[in-house]
């Protein structure tokens, strides 16, 4: 799967830039939206089918990674009262 945020292209069009939505269809392929980097294609956004993008940088944010520690805060300890 593609992480949204990396760096992709199609690789029938040539078409380069960040990968930023993923549409999944029930009985079909996933889509990836891709914006262009490019200064003069800035905002130009087109939809591939996620079998025809390479990942050229994978620079996506890790959700759900159980590398980044969890949280120190000592949870309440006096019960509540109703």
């Amino acid at each position: 799967m593609i992480q949204l945020g990396s760096k992709v292209r199609d690789i029938y069009s040539g078409f380069e830039g960040t990968a930023v939505r993923r549409l999944d269809y029930m009985y079909g392929s996933a889509q990836i939206e891709i914006e262009s980097t490019e200064a003069e294609k800035r905002g130009e956004t087109y939809w591939f089918s996620e079998q025809r993008v390479e990942v050229l940088e994978d620079t996506g944010p890790r959700y759900g990674s159980h590398s980044q520690p969890m949280a120190t805060q000592p949870m309440a300890t006096q019960p509540t009262e109703f």
